[in-house]
């Protein structure tokens, strides 16, 4: 794992935030796990962080997956708190 990493703090920690937040909220049993992991960057002296969050909640139907890294989408009509599919609004994940 490198020492510094050089990011934009406010995105990294929105986005961490935001997926492990509805990875808790839509996990009744098992757990939740986050994951760093670094991958080679074709640019000299860089590296890129792979961040994933992992839990054992209900999932995202198939047809929805596409939609996950649109801006402000929910996948259900319900409201929050009420839904039975996460909402993520992570567009910047994509930067």
């Amino acid at each position: 794992m490198p020492q510094l990493v050089q990011a934009d703090q406010t995105r990294l920690t929105q986005v961490v935030t935001n997926l492990v937040n509805n990875a808790l909220k839509f996990t009744e049993q098992g757990g939740v796990s986050v994951r760093m992991h670094v991958v080679e960057s074709k640019k000299p002296n860089h590296c890129r962080l792979r961040v994933s969050v992992m839990d054992t909640g209900i999932g995202i139907a198939e047809d929805k997956l596409k939609t996950v890294f649109e801006r402000f989408t929910r996948l259900t009509s319900q409201p929050p708190g009420d839904s039975a599919a996460p909402a993520l609004a992570c567009q910047s994940a994509r930067g």
